[in-house]
């Protein structure tokens, strides 16, 4: 009897044993299987073979469904080969397993924002820096944002963010710029403007080519009425670019401005030259023609400008304007 007893537990735990044994090697092997998709799935992601990778990860995926690195890599691939629905699901998804993990609700801040859900965006990346206060990339999109919605308070604070904790980034200078030159044109404030001008100057001192940068820097001059320094530095930019018409307008209206209507006529020539449908180098050129007074061919500009722009805001000031040519000549 006895010996009966110790042969049916014996048996019983060789068959534990060998249960055991099964269960160990099938997770070991469902292990090594995980572990080479992954690794291959990140080979072909970092090579831009996005397919390959998507189809080893998803593989993966099916051995672990809650594994957060799959699900995030899946998230970037997606994303990358502008599929943001199901990109939107496997950030979501990550949320799930880790609800503070930044850098997803940063994706997620740039799904929406690519979608144009910019309140939404807005949230995310908020949340992003919730959890990682000291991200620049955030701020980036955040003062982004900021500035399509014209929230150009918001939008200073946060490129304000990007310089103080990335100051190698000196690109932001340029948006910091034009944050601030826009709110100028809201609150006629010459602080603003000054700012302006400040952030201008420390991007062209990086790119002193940048015909966007030296024209904006040019318009700032002239709100505060330094017309010299605006007439250089749209002579700079036309040095860089023999083309470029805003320069050559912006040209026309320092020297109309400081009594050089013959030179101001020739600005406004060039510009219309290098862009004939420029609509508002034929509203100054007219002008300039009538304090020349040469009525004729104010009449010409302004009639042009109406042709090339028959929707535009000031459409009855300027038929105004050739009324009261016509009403001239008559005489």
């Amino acid at each position: 009897m006895l010996m009966s007893t110790l042969y049916y537990t014996s048996l019983w735990l060789l068959l534990i044993a060998l249960l055991g044994i099964f269960i160990y090697r099938l997770t070991f092997y469902k292990y090594k299987k995980f572990e080479s998709h992954y690794e291959k799935g990140t080979n072909a992601y970092l090579s831009g073979n996005y397919p390959l990778a998507l189809s080893n990860f998803l593989e993966a995926l099916k051995i672990k469904p809650t594994d957060k690195g799959v699900l995030y890599n899946l998230g970037l691939i997606c994303f990358n080969c502008e599929d943001y629905e199901n990109a939107e699901t496997y950030f979501l998804d990550v949320l799930d397993v880790d609800s503070e993990d930044a850098d997803t609700y940063y994706n997620l801040g740039l799904i929406y924002s690519k979608l144009d859900e910019v309140n939404k965006s807005i949230e995310y990346f908020n949340m992003a820096i919730n959890y990682n206060p000291d991200d620049s990339e955030t701020y980036i999109g955040l003062g982004l944002l900021n500035f399509k919605q014209e929230n150009y308070d918001e939008s200073i604070e946060n490129f304000l963010n990007v310089l103080n904790l990335s100051p190698e980034i000196w690109e932001y200078n340029l948006y910091l710029a034009k944050a601030y030159d826009e709110r100028s044109n809201k609150t006629a404030s010459l602080q603003d403007i000054d700012k302006a001008i400040e952030y201008f100057e420390s991007y062209i001192e990086n790119d002193p080519e940048s015909e966007e940068a030296l024209y904006k820097l040019s318009i700032c001059y002239a709100k505060k009425g330094n017309w010299e320094k605006s007439v250089e530095l749209c002579e700079q930019v036309i040095q860089i670019n023999t083309a470029a018409v805003d320069a050559y307008n912006q040209l026309g209206l320092a020297y109309f401005c400081r009594g050089k209507i013959e030179e101001a006529v020739d600005m406004y020539k060039n510009a219309i030259h290098h862009a004939p449908d420029f609509a508002s180098a034929y509203t100054n050129l007219g002008y300039a023609y009538e304090k020349l007074e040469n009525l004729e061919e104010a009449k010409k500009m302004f009639e042009k400008y109406i042709e090339i722009c028959p929707d535009c805001e000031n459409i009855e000031d300027i038929q105004e304007r050739i009324n009261s040519i016509n009403e001239s000549l008559k005489t």
